[in-house]
């Protein structure tokens, strides 16, 4: 029971971040100066204001349960602990964790070793089993399932076993105590939508990419952590954009376009109404932020004011 328990906490956990997953393609690399040219590169709570509207917050989330992370600071609490209402990506349900346990499996008859191979499903399965999953259940994934897993360390499973929440579900869980409304920009439909949109060959190839990455002497999770905790967003938007640009790999410009782009402009459409109210804290993975295909840009579009608060 450890193994499957270990295997859904970790799916559910990846697919509360779409900024860590971000990590199967981010190469460490001097980008710093780059980074300081990046819109809305620096920061992660920003206020949101309009001419007769009361302001809003948007806050740029890691979906994990360091710590570090967890531990919000100031200016973030007290905007938080002010909301009138409060807007994730996605929010955690028991219905939720049933439909993406499912939704991450293959169907009948086909088995994650027979896709990849054996060589590379053993690479897999010696890094899986680390962390508590065993191979039988491993075989039973879907690719892009199976690269999820490569996302976490032991430590981030160890405190999901603890019962220790990713940033977002514990924000999620906190709105709640206080009798706040939580929303949501999409659903777990809509996210599992994009995955299997890539196709089997693209899920493979980010798999595979993946496993090349955890092999190397940089631990991206911790990597990926000191940037956020820095609020250098902008860096980790950088290093996300130029390892696409060198790549020359379909399936990274695939999972820039749908897994951000794409969920960028959909969710600043379906903040609109949620902002003409105002006193809205929306709190979405860091990674949407910056650029010029950022949320904060496609707001300031729309004529909103955008003043980083911390």
């Amino acid at each position: 029971m450890r193994s499957v328990a270990g295997l859904r906490i970790g799916i559910r956990l990846a697919w509360r971040h779409v900024i860590v997953v971000v990590v199967l393609l981010v190469v460490v690399a001097s980008a710093a100066n780059a980074a300081g040219r990046v819109p809305y590169g620096q920061g992660l709570l920003w206020k949101i204001e309009h001419p007769g509207v009361a302001p809003s917050y948007v806050f740029g989330t890691m979906h994990v349960n360091d710590p570090c992370v967890r531990n919000l600071p100031a200016p973030v609490r007290s905007a938080f602990n002010r909301a009138e209402r409060t807007v994730f990506e996605v929010i955690i349900t028991a219905d939720v964790r049933r439909q993406l346990s499912m939704a991450k499996l293959l169907p009948d008859g086909r088995t994650l070793d027979e896709i990849l191979g054996q060589e590379l499903f053993g690479e897999l399965a010696a890094l899986a089993e680390r962390n508590g999953i065993d191979r039988d259940a491993l075989r039973r994934l879907k690719p892009w399932a199976a690269a999820t897993i490569l996302q976490f360390r032991q430590a981030e499973f160890a405190r999901a076993y603890m019962g220790e929440l990713p940033l977002d579900q514990w924000m999620q869980s906190n709105a709640r105590s206080r009798d706040i409304p939580v929303l949501e920009l999409e659903t777990a439909a809509e996210q599992i939508a994009v995955f299997e949109s890539m196709g089997e060959a693209n899920q493979v190839a980010m798999l595979r990419d993946g496993l090349s990455q955890d092999r190397g002497p940089v631990d991206y999770l911790e990597n990926l952590t000191r940037r956020y905790v820095a609020r250098d967003i902008g860096a980790i938007y950088t290093e996300f954009q130029e390892d696409i640009d060198t790549s020359g790999s379909d399936y990274a410009r695939l999972f820039a376009e749908k897994f951000v782009d794409d969920r960028n402009r959909k969710m600043v459409d379906r903040m609109q109404d949620l902002l003409r109210q105002g006193g809205t804290f929306i709190a979405v993975g860091a990674l949407h932020l910056p650029g010029d295909q950022g949320i904060l840009r496609l707001l300031q579009r729309r004529g909103y004011s955008i003043v980083r608060v911390y």
